[in-house]
């Protein structure tokens, strides 16, 4: 069984490198990298090092999505458009650094957000992230048919 040092030393690897991904995607999006961009996950990175002193790995977690406005568990003050926007970069990265989370953006969006379908729908198509691969992720894990997919994106201007 692993000690927690060297759980804690790969809490941290896997979240820096979702970190490197998250600027990589963000890049590819926007074209540039944001101070948020570089910014995000910083907490979770000291955040895990409480788990050396007993903090449990899902209350690190928890703790970091109730207090980042880029997770929809945030509630301090209502989400801007630039948090749904690194919402959309953030699903987006996951599949790339986390093998839990397989997902692209719309994927997620369909299984675990379709509330926020309205806020997310117009990045995803802005970012150019709603295409073959995207859909056939949510065909294959049932989230959609291909023609309801579509017709999401239309109503958010698509015009494939």
């Amino acid at each position: 069984m692993e000690n927690r040092f060297v759980k804690c030393a790969n809490y941290i690897n896997y979240t820096w490198q979702h970190k490197k991904a998250f600027l990589r995607v963000e890049m590819q999006c926007r074209g540039f990298n944001s101070l948020r961009g570089y910014l995000h996950d910083v907490d979770k990175l000291f955040r895990y090092l409480a788990f050396l002193w007993g903090q449990e790995d899902w209350q690190i977690q928890k703790a970091h999505r109730e207090t980042s406005s880029h997770h929809a568990e945030y509630k301090r003050h209502p989400h801007t458009e630039e948090d749904y926007m690194l919402m959309v970069i953030d699903w987006e990265c996951a599949p790339l650094t986390k093998p839990d989370k397989p997902l692209l953006a719309f994927a997620t969006m369909l299984k675990w957000y379709p509330q926020l379908e309205a806020r997310v729908m117009p990045y995803i198509l802005k970012f150019n992230l709603f295409d073959e691969v995207a859909i056939n992720q949510a065909v294959e894990y049932q989230l959609c048919s291909r023609d309801e997919a579509k017709q999401i994106a239309r109503r958010y201007g698509w015009c494939g």
